[in-house]
């Protein structure tokens, strides 16, 4: 088995490439999309951001009355602003900074937590067409994803030093994230059924040492989440944006069977596109699907053992993922937001492929299954063709369809 001879610096280099080409692709598709990869959630970002420059609070225009944003958390636009106020940006590239930023420190996180093979493993997952997609977006799911996953960072090392600092950095981390998202109330439950898992382990050898400490980061936690709505509630008079809780047939409905194929393909990403390129990007994602099962396969086939730490870091960060997917699926029973797809299931899909990709002994691949990994990015990339009049001039040749008019754009 031929094994790729790279020292480390060259490892390096191929992360800082990593960032660069994810720089290049992200700024180019913001660039060339006529609303800059905007939509209506970006509206409350960017405006909340732009109203903190100009010192009138975190505010959104609603009914021609400036009114305290309450729908999304204040995280995201405070970065934004800073941003803009660093580099002298407008709000709206300030915003892809932000994103651009967050995925640096991320591959960062990586080398230094990983070593730099699988740091640039884990790297590549943010040059998939997905990935570059929603980092193109004014969303905070890159900020999210950063927080998150250095917030299971400080707490996994709280719960193994039980140190006082330690316990403050991870309660910090866990507010940062609510404050990003609202969803970051997700590790809720993850810690408290964490923690129930040891307490049990503590009784049963008779140990309780940090317990205390566990206990009042979950009480921390609880009671700034609330104390936040709470303000919410004072400043706009909702806790979180309006009534988004109502039972219906449609939010009871993602736990039919065809629901699944949506998280296996990060949610019909080819919907939007017209024929026949809906049916191409619908197949090549099928034979990446597959291809991606095959070098599966073939690393089981070399399986080697992985070390304590390494498989502590596998499973906990799977356990997040899935807790995260869990949280989501009873959340939309209730709340029937936005339909699943790349951006909802980003931190899902990003926390399992990372545990997969740690998971991978260094001496495993292979030169083949490297060149498979990137023909499976490639492929990922035909997601990122937009469906506007440039992007579909061939489609035009082909079938003698009109093009679309500027306002007709729809982003995929």
């Amino acid at each position: 088995m031929m094994q790729p001879k790279l020292v480390t610096d060259s490892f390096d280099h191929y992360l800082l490439a990593i960032w660069l080409l994810q720089v290049s692709l992200v700024l180019g598709l913001a660039c060339s999309n006529p609303n800059h990869y905007t939509t209506v959630d970006s509206r409350y970002y960017l405006e909340g951001a732009q109203n903190i420059l100009n010192g009138k609070g975190y505010k959104v225009l609603q009914n021609g009355v400036l009114s305290w944003n309450s729908t999304f958390p204040i995280g995201y636009s405070i970065s934004i602003a800073a941003m803009a106020q660093i580099t002298g940006l407008s709000v709206l590239w300030a915003s892809k900074c932000v994103n651009l930023a967050a995925s640096a420190l991320l591959l960062y996180c990586f080398r230094h937590w990983f070593g730099p093979y699988r740091a640039v493993l884990m790297g590549s997952l943010l040059l998939s067409g997905p990935f570059i997609k929603l980092w193109a977006h004014s969303w905070s799911e890159p900020l999210f994803l950063l927080v998150v996953i250095s917030w299971h960072r400080g707490y996994t090392l709280f719960l193994e030093k039980k140190s006082v600092n330690l316990a403050l950095i991870s309660l910090l981390l866990g507010v940062l994230l609510f404050v990003v998202r609202y969803a970051g109330v997700f590790i809720l439950p993850f810690v408290i059924l964490q923690g129930i898992v040891k307490l049990r382990h503590h009784y049963r050898c008779g140990t309780r040492e940090g317990a205390h400490l566990q206990v009042l980061i979950i009480c921390g936690w609880t009671f700034s989440m609330m104390a936040y709505l709470f303000y919410n509630y004072l400043q706009s008079g909702s806790y979180y944006g309006g009534d988004r809780f109502s039972v219906t047939s449609e939010a009871t409905a993602i736990f039919g069977p065809w629901s699944w194929p949506d998280i296996a393909l990060w949610a019909n990403v080819w919907s939007n596109y017209p024929p026949p390129w809906k049916e191409v990007i619908y197949f090549s994602r099928c034979f990446q699907i597959l291809l991606g099962l095959y070098v599966i396969f073939r690393i089981l086939r070399r399986w080697e053992p992985m070390s304590q730490t390494i498989s502590r870091w596998v499973w906990q960060l799977a356990s997040l993922g899935f807790v995260y997917l869990i949280f989501l699926f009873i959340l939309r029973i209730y709340s029937p937001f936005d339909q699943l797809g790349y951006r909802l299931l980003a931190p899902f899909t990003s926390l399992i492929c990372w545990a997969l990709l740690i998971s991978i002994s260094t001496q495993t691949l292979s030169r083949k299954l490297h060149f498979m990994g990137l023909v499976i990015l490639l492929i990922s990339w035909i997601t990122l063709l937009p469906v506007s009049p440039q992007g579909i001039l061939r489609l035009q040749l082909m079938t003698g369809q009109s093009l679309p008019s500027k306002s007709d754009y729809r982003m995929p």
